[in-house]
């Protein structure tokens, strides 16, 4: 491949590791297509289940979970065309998919699938693939626009759960399942009074349960200035219409995020604004593989501040502290806020910007209003959550 064509480093022929990965991705989806029934109508579920469980010697939920990505691209035939050409979907990411994409209404799939296909098409040459958690956030974003029902409901939206369970040796465990976007909120609170009462976050969620503190936060929403539909909390979380609202009624100050394309300081300290924008633009670590969301980065100079590199958004990145390179790799970034990473061996590879602010993300054009609006109307008021879910239930089966 020349230094000019776009591809993934999963995907680049010359890399035998790279060849492992695409010969067993394209095997997984050869096999488990073949597998899945032509007429779901005609197959006992339970003794089908059992025979795949006895002749693979994998566990039903796994098989299962197999089964629901079989079905799901035989629902959208151009992105598993797409997925068998370029090979580089492993199972991680094909999952993600399945699980954002289940609750869309069949007419409105191709329109999904449009984007879908876009988004993991390659840009720039070495470009690395984005994680399956941003996969997920993705599609959620463009679910959000194109069928918003869908993304409030899905079958694997869990409800909110809480346990307290105590130990014989005195120690006591709170379970706590949240929606991302409050959880993001909760943890953002216990942080803060973890550092300013210098405890731990168990210590600082019991002082604000014993009300001995309060805590004043600031939580980044991202929204289109002429356009609502579309909100995106705190850079990684795209939110469905009632949470955005729900959040929307809580801005106390708005910011006009262009701003800070440009913005710079003299200063080694990074303004809270500008970091706001940094996050929303890269949405989690640039560093090749890694998933951590931005709420979790730190905000480093690409140039070093005492090397004459500048505070501002074109010399800045998120990066996981735990990915702090001491000077093993190196890192360049480009007007679109692409970096480029130089590895140990001198193999560079490339990372793009996934926040909703980023300039490689695209708004979609006037034709989609239309197109959806024309498909929104054929669309059914109710319609059962994905047929193969109700196929393949096997409860009983290990």
């Amino acid at each position: 491949m020349t230094e000019t064509t776009a591809y993934y480093t999963c995907c680049d022929p010359a890399d035998p590791c790279a060849c492992m990965s695409m010969r067993t991705n394209y095997n997984f989806l050869c096999d488990w297509l073949a597998l899945f029934p032509d007429d779901l109508e005609e197959v006992d579920e339970d003794s089908f289940i059992r025979c795949l469980v006895v002749g693979t010697g994998l566990g039903c939920g796994v098989i299962r979970t197999n089964l629901y990505i079989a079905d799901q691209l035989k629902r959208m035939p151009r992105l598993c065309e797409f997925a068998l050409t370029m090979r580089h979907l492993d199972r991680a990411r094909l999952v993600a998919i399945e699980h954002a994409c289940v609750s869309v209404k069949d007419e409105l799939l191709p329109l999904v699938e449009e984007e879908i296909i876009r988004l993991l098409t390659p840009t720039k040459p070495r470009q690395v693939l984005i994680t399956a958690r941003t996969i997920t956030e993705k599609i959620k974003e463009i679910i959000t626009q194109i069928d918003p029902p869908a993304a409030e409901r899905s079958a694997y939206e869990s409800e909110e759960q809480f346990d307290m369970s105590h130990q014989p040796d005195g120690i006591s465990t709170l379970t706590c399942t949240f929606r991302a976007d409050e959880g993001h909120e909760v943890h953002t609170i216990l942080k803060f009074v973890a550092a300013r009462e210098h405890c731990t976050q168990a210590q600082a969620l019991l002082q604000l349960i014993r009300q001995q503190t309060t805590a004043t936060v600031v939580l980044n929403l991202y929204a289109p200035q002429d356009n609502h539909q579309t909100v995106n909390f705190g850079g990684t979380h795209t939110l469905d219409a009632t949470a955005a609202a729900e959040w929307l009624d809580r801005v106390t100050r708005t910011r006009d995020i262009d701003y800070y394309v440009n913005a710079h300081t003299p200063a080694y300290r990074i303004p809270e604004a500008m970091k706001a924008f940094v996050k929303g633009r890269d949405g989690g670590c640039r560093f090749p593989g890694c998933g951590a969301r931005a709420e979790v980065c730190d905000i480093d100079h690409v140039i070093p501040y005492d090397q004459g590199g500048a505070t501002a958004p074109a010399n800045l990145q998120c990066l996981c502290h735990n990915l702090k390179t001491d000077g093993m790799v190196t890192a360049t970034i480009s007007k679109d806020a692409t970096v480029t990473w130089t590895m140990p061996d001198g193999s560079t590879v490339t990372t793009m910007p996934q926040g909703p602010v980023a300039p490689t993300i695209k708004h979609r054009d006037s034709r989609w209003a239309v197109s959806i609006a024309e498909r929104r109307k054929r669309r059914e008021s109710t319609e059962p959550l994905n047929h193969i879910r109700q196929k393949f239930q096997c409860p009983g089966l290990i």
